[in-house]
């Protein structure tokens, strides 16, 4: 469970790093975003991680609705940020909230993506079930491995280490702008 949580954290800190551009400690201070390299890839059909438990732009009561009161809760408040941020976890999934709504959730170790995709498979098997359309950004010292869906506004990230899937985020790609 700890394990789980440490990587629920390094996921909210590059989430919000990546979104106001802040710096990431012990990683780069220029931070890039999907919104850099939308343009780059073609869009790739995102709508199974949108449905069910998703829960994209949802309210934080939506999301208490359909999943029920999560396990815990907590405010993040980065100084100089206009956006007030809060993460939302469940055993599946931790949601990141901006503005009230859902901008963005982690697939945590154990669940997998529509795809069938999980922590510890390996890049190749990732593009086997997404394609070959994706780009590659550093987050931190890891590296995502993204897929941008235009017409859904939406951006999953693999987060690898050692090639392996350490981390799976799905966002609203205008929570970058």
């Amino acid at each position: 469970m700890e394990m789980k949580k440490w990587l629920a954290a390094i996921g909210l800190t590059l989430w919000l790093a990546a979104c106001g551009g802040q710096e990431v400690p012990g990683g780069p201070a220029d931070v890039s975003t999907p919104l850099e390299y939308a343009d780059t890839v073609a869009s790739t059909d995102l709508s199974g991680e949108l449905e069910g438990a998703g829960l994209l732009g949802a309210r934080r009561q939506e999301v208490t609705a359909a999943r029920g009161e999560p396990l815990m809760t907590g405010d993040v408040v980065l100084k100089g940020r206009k956006h007030r941020s809060a993460l939302m976890e469940y055993a599946d999934y931790h949601y990141m909230l901006k503005d009230e709504r859902v901008s963005s959730f982690i697939i945590m170790p154990g669940y997998g993506t529509a795809e069938g995709i999980s922590a510890g498979d390996d890049a190749g098997r990732v593009e086997e079930a997404y394609g070959p359309h994706y780009y590659t950004r550093l987050m931190g010292n890891a590296e995502a491995m993204g897929y941008v869906d235009q017409e859904n506004d939406a951006v999953i990230e693999f987060v690898m280490n050692d090639g392996k899937v350490d981390m799976i985020i799905v966002s609203r790609l205008s929570a970058f702008q």
